[in-house]
């Protein structure tokens, strides 16, 4: 079973997508490892994914994933790892730098069509070595940045009073920024137009609307 925050606009587009099979599972793979060109692009393009114009993406480690949707002038840098993800999407402008692991459990895509998807809004950035537990959802929306290095987003966690695990939604509002070495745990969100300083933990929230622009810090971060 699944616990997964209501949030209409990602809830809406749960339709289920199917892993490739070989021998299209080894010549995507191979095609994401290439360097970027307008040939790759083509390439990705012809195997499925939405890829928009002007679209760079470096090399990039694919593994068991089902559709990527990339917006007009999306950038993605060297040695992202992408693994067992649902879905991800990229919005015009959006930017992945270098070496950040993006990983979901495919058990939950099981249960839950809206499970294992990484989405990113309109000009959100995200910087370099990162890990992303897309389990849930993780979502960054317009403009916003996970920077710094080295943050953690948590989408699952183990429910010590049902003894079972369950996902859930991140989410990194409009214009906010994520500094160095946060974490971000199942169901945390981070308000439009605020900073999350270095070092913090963002926990859930089991509902946002007490929530307020600000700079949040600490372990557990506070407005």
């Amino acid at each position: 079973m699944t616990d997964v925050s209501t949030l209409s606009d990602l809830e809406n587009d749960a339709s289920r997508v199917t892993v490739p099979k070989p021998p299209s599972r080894i010549l995507g793979l191979m095609t994401w490892a290439l360097p970027a060109s307008s040939v790759k692009n083509r390439l990705l393009r012809r195997l499925g994914h939405t890829i928009g114009d002007k679209v760079i993406i470096g090399p990039t480690l694919v593994l068991a994933c089902g559709t990527f949707v990339f917006a007009d002038g999306v950038s993605v840098g060297t040695g992202n790892v992408f693994r067992r993800l649902r879905r991800v999407d990229i919005g015009r402008n959006g930017a992945i730098g270098n070496f950040n692991l993006v990983s979901a459990s495919p058990e939950y895509q099981r249960f839950d069509g809206r499970a294992g998807v990484l989405r990113m809004s309109e000009e959100s950035i995200m910087t370099n070595r990162h890990y992303l537990d897309c389990s849930g959802i993780v979502e960054l929306r317009r403009r916003s940045m996970l920077g710094g290095v080295r943050s953690i987003l948590q989408s699952h966690e183990i429910d010590i009073v049902t003894n079972r695990t369950t996902i859930g939604v991140i989410v990194i509002g409009e214009r906010s920024f994520v500094g160095t070495g946060c974490m971000l745990l199942k169901n945390a969100h981070v308000p439009s137009e605020s900073l999350i300083a270095a070092g913090s933990v963002v926990l859930a929230r089991r509902s946002t609307d007490d929530l307020k622009a600000g700079i949040y810090a600490g372990n557990p971060a506070r407005w």
